[in-house]
């Protein structure tokens, strides 16, 4: 499935889940922007309800007044948004996220950022690159069971069982739907919105 072009302007973001145990995978989002949503990109379930979500991009999205801009989480306990540790929800459903690219992602005011696995053996695999988060702090990153491949990111993941590497070089997006969205500086290699933020009618 795909999702492009869209602006929000209210709501929970971006969401899949909770429900995920009978599987999610193979979703593009493209050219999104979000404003006063209470997350952006999220991605939530928990042990009692989750499966195997893979094969997942998010490409060219512009937020601003979004609390948390970025929200991967095994974490879910029938809440508007995520906590930011395990809540300890039992079940034999372990959410498994594999293959979750995200790149050109832009928020124009500062949030929390969550990207977690539930454990040693559902480890969440996430390739970054080229995301500006203006003005977050490192308080407000949260991570934990997490293998990132990260590139042009200007937050840094750590925490319990978390590997960090070099992103690989991914082909251009140049000619995707939603790439007007975005500019990128050729020195910062850092992510810029243009004209991103239409007035609702």
């Amino acid at each position: 499935m795909s999702v492009l072009n869209d602006h929000f302007y209210d709501g929970h973001g971006m969401s899949i889940g909770s429900e995920t145990f009978t599987g999610d995978s193979f979703l593009l989002v493209d050219g999104l922007t979000e404003e006063s949503t209470t997350s952006g990109i999220r991605i939530k379930s928990n042990a009692a309800r989750g499966g195997l979500v893979h094969d997942l991009t998010y490409e060219n999205i512009c937020m601003k007044n979004v609390p948390i801009p970025i929200a991967i989480s095994p974490f879910y306990n029938n809440g508007t948004t995520e906590g930011f540790v395990d809540p300890g929800v039992l079940g034999d459903r372990i959410p498994d996220y594999k293959a979750i690219t995200l790149r050109n992602i832009v928020s124009l005011t500062p949030g929390d950022v969550l990207i977690a696995g539930k454990d040693a053996a559902h480890t969440t695999e996430i390739t970054l690159d080229t995301i500006t988060i203006t003005g977050i702090k490192p308080e407000q990153v949260h991570s934990q069971y997490t293998k990132a491949a990260v590139a042009h990111v200007n937050f840094d993941l750590k925490g319990t069982e978390v590997v960090v590497s070099p992103a690989p070089v991914l082909p251009s997006i140049v000619h995707s739907q939603g790439a007007s969205l975005i500019s990128i500086d050729p020195v910062t290699r850092m992510a810029q919105c243009v004209g991103a933020f239409p007035p609702m009618q």
